[in-house]
């Protein structure tokens, strides 16, 4: 059995928008759709356990969290809206160990 962890920098490219939808006010500049990108940064974990079963044969389950904060978007006129941005990701695998090199 074999335990695993890492950590490190993340990063990713964020949107904000404003859409108008059917039957509601225009947005206040009178454009229907109002965006903004951003390049965001922060930090992840991994943890994981891999367990081998049978001869070459193993499975390993893995948690990944990313935390990339809170930020300020400026919309349509400049209206500020806030975004927390988080994400958690399982992953669970079945392996298959190649002996290439003896």
């Amino acid at each position: 059995m074999r335990l695993c962890g890492t950590g490190g920098l993340t990063w990713a490219k964020s949107r904000a928008e404003t859409v108008k939808l059917a039957g509601v006010a225009v947005p206040p500049s009178g454009t229907p759709i109002n965006e903004t990108h951003s390049t965001i940064v922060g930090w992840t974990l991994r943890d994981g356990i891999e367990n081998r079963f049978w001869k070459n044969w193993s499975v390993k389950v893995e948690y990944f969290y990313a935390a990339l904060g809170t930020h300020k978007y400026a919309v349509d006129f400049s209206q500020l809206v806030n975004a927390n941005w988080h994400e958690n990701n399982f992953r669970a695998s079945l392996n298959y160990r190649f002996n290439w090199m003896h």
